[in-house]
């Protein structure tokens, strides 16, 4: 009995090795058994067996799991690449091994489900302060041709505001145009090729921005430059800014200047002086406008004055006046008067204008006595206005009588007495051109030249015309002064 009971096993396990295919089955690797939101164009994967040349893999797909009506493929490498497949659709598929020898044995079924439609992601669902530009991103979907994407004011994508746009299907992003400012739009998206198309996503919606963000002159602002540069934050997704000035609250007339959309700033051509402006700007593109608020500024309307400081004392006689600067002005005028009313003022128009915060005129000589109270005032002018007179400041010129003075050493003045002309001997390092003034004993110029120093020495320098008495004689040489008494007598 037991003999025969052996018997009866070697046959069977030669009747089982006769059935077994002499090659592999292969083992599938992706995608996993049951995944969803799978792409149409679906790359199937699995293991490569080994086998006599010429082998090479069927697949089969079916939309079944029983395989009633598969669709056939053959591949040489152990991979293949969907197409067209539908959306939503769940996919069964296997695969088997031939070569010379045979044909293996069917792989195990694995399932998967094609994605029904893809996901917004930008912008943000309920999202505010959107560009007029909205840039839309959603999930790609590969293997598709073309996408359609709706958009409209209602969520029921029917109004007459409703835009159904097609772009290529390669693509993750898009940038809309000439949204309106302030309005909520909703969209969708789908994806389509040759054989189906998908569900549309999701409905998001967001709001273009109305917002318009004015940055210089800030509102109410004053003393501001006639030459004022306007800035502004930018604003996306239009064809150019408008800016609007005006002296009428309302600017319901108005100077207008345009700019680029590139640009956050824009100067004015020259504003009058001591002047209420409004402004207000505009983006525009070609569907909508979008004005910012109206803020106000009021331009500067005279000079300051910074030195000598107002009531000054001890002032030199030719001290030099300083007012700050002031840009998109070309020229100032000062104006010098012994009286605060400026009856007969002596009037000089300064054309040589600085780079720096500060202007500066030096009195000339002899016109400032000593001991003595005088007023200045300054105005601008530019190439459309000329400003008010800024506040008349005053100074008191210092006693500058002869006996006064106090001498700087080393400074030698001969002869003494002189006739008709004195040398000056300054320190031997002092060369170059230099200024002599000549002061009488009431403090009053009465004699201002230039000379040339030569290691020190100032020669010939002619006081015939001056009457005999005590003058004080000045020399400034390179920011410093040098000083001493000479007596002429003939």
């Amino acid at each position: 009995m037991k003999k025969i009971y052996f018997s009866l096993l070697l046959t069977l396990g030669f009747l089982v090795g006769m059935a077994s295919p002499s090659i592999f089955t292969p083992e599938l690797v992706s995608p996993p058994d049951g995944q969803t939101g799978v792409q149409v164009d679906v790359l199937l994967d699995w293991t490569a067996v080994v086998g006599l040349p010429g082998l090479y893999y069927e697949i089969q797909l079916s939309e079944d799991a029983e395989f009633t009506a598969p669709e056939n493929f053959t591949a040489e490498l152990s991979r293949i690449k969907m197409s067209l497949l539908h959306f939503g659709k769940t996919y069964y598929w296997r695969v088997r091994a031939i070569d010379q020898s045979g044909t293996s044995e069917w792989s195990v079924v694995r399932s998967f489900t094609v994605l029904s439609k893809t996901i917004i992601r930008a912008p943000a669902n309920n999202a505010t302060k959107v560009n007029a530009n909205a840039e839309i991103k959603w999930d790609m979907m590969t293997g598709i041709s073309h996408i359609d994407y709706q958009l409209d004011t209602v969520p029921t994508f029917d109004s007459p505001e409703l835009r159904t746009t097609t772009i290529a299907g390669n693509l993750e992003k898009y940038n809309t145009s000439n949204l309106k400012f302030g309005l909520t739009y909703y969209i969708r998206l789908r994806g389509r090729h040759a054989a189906d198309t998908s569900d549309w996503s999701a409905v998001n919606s967001f709001t273009v921005t109305n917002i318009f963000d004015l940055r210089d002159p800030s509102n109410n602002a004053t003393n501001v430059v006639p030459d004022v540069e306007f800035r502004w934050k930018k604003v996306e997704g239009i064809n150019k800014y408008n800016i609007y000035l005006s002296t009428d609250p309302d600017i319901h007339s108005y100077e207008l200047f345009s700019a680029p959309k590139t640009e956050t700033k824009r100067k004015s051509d020259t504003l009058m002086f001591g002047t209420t402006y409004y402004w207000q700007m505009s983006a525009i593109h070609s569907a909508d406008t979008l004005f910012s608020p109206i803020w106000k500024f009021a331009t500067i309307a005279a000079v300051k004055n910074i030195e000598p400081a107002n009531n000054a004392t001890n002032v030199p006689l030719q001290p030099i006046l300083k007012w700050n600067s002031v840009s998109g002005v070309i020229a100032f005028t000062v104006q010098i008067a012994n009286n605060p009313d400026f009856n007969n003022p002596r009037t000089y128009p300064i054309h040589d204008l600085s780079n720096i915060s500060t202007q500066s005129f030096r009195i000339p000589a002899n016109i400032l006595d000593s001991a003595s109270t005088y007023y200045w005032r300054t105005n601008m002018i530019s190439n459309r206005d000329t400003s008010d007179w800024s506040p008349a400041w005053s100074f008191r010129t210092a006693s500058l009588g002869v006996e006064d003075v106090e001498f700087v050493r080393n400074v030698s003045i001969y002869p003494s007495p002189a006739n008709t002309s004195i040398n000056v001997q300054l320190p031997a390092t002092e060369n170059g051109k230099a200024e002599i003034i000549v002061f009488d004993l009431l403090g009053k110029a009465r004699l201002n030249t230039e000379v040339i120093v030569n290691r020190g020495l100032i020669k010939d320098i002619s006081v015939s015309g001056l009457p005999d008495g005590l003058y004080l004689i000045q020399v400034v040489k390179s920011g410093k002064s040098y000083s001493n008494r000479v007596v002429i007598k003939r």
